[in-house]
């Protein structure tokens, strides 16, 4: 799901680098940044996760563990090692941060933060529903 959203972010930014608009560059390169920096790492630990699983028996070689972590490991360097494409998107986060300080209007995956500026965020109950999870997420990035 994340991919194909990060896809047609592509693609309308393609469009509009077609007509010179630039204004949307920043926030897919942050994004690109993200997702492939969270997804190999966490890649990296699934694949662990299940060597470990298996015991004694995630060393064998007929269990493909150690080549399937070789090359998920891989990923985090390959194309932007990973603590660099984190400190990317923290470095847009913190300047996206500045522009809402300033009332600038914000690229859409970044629009929450305006309401946390203003102060005007409402207390929420928890529940275990997928938009309290978001708004949850959202909470703590801006704070």
């Amino acid at each position: 799901l994340t991919a194909d959203n990060l896809w047609k972010m592509y693609e309308a930014t393609q469009v509009d680098l077609e007509t010179g608009n630039t204004d949307r560059l920043p926030e897919l390169h942050a994004m690109a940044c993200c997702l492939k920096a969270v997804s190999s790492a966490d890649t990296a630990a699934g694949v662990e996760v299940c060597r470990l699983s298996c015991g004694g028996h995630g060393y064998l070689t007929s269990a493909n563990f150690l080549s399937m972590y070789g090359l998920a490991t891989a990923a985090s360097t390959y194309e932007g090692e990973n603590t660099v494409l984190y400190l990317q998107t923290a470095r847009y986060l913190v300047k996206v941060w500045n522009q809402a300080l300033k009332g600038q209007q914000l690229m859409p995956t970044v629009r929450y933060l305006e309401q946390y500026v203003t102060k005007s965020v409402k207390r929420f109950a928890w529940s275990d529903s997928t938009p309290v999870i978001i708004e949850a997420f959202q909470a703590v990035t801006a704070n």
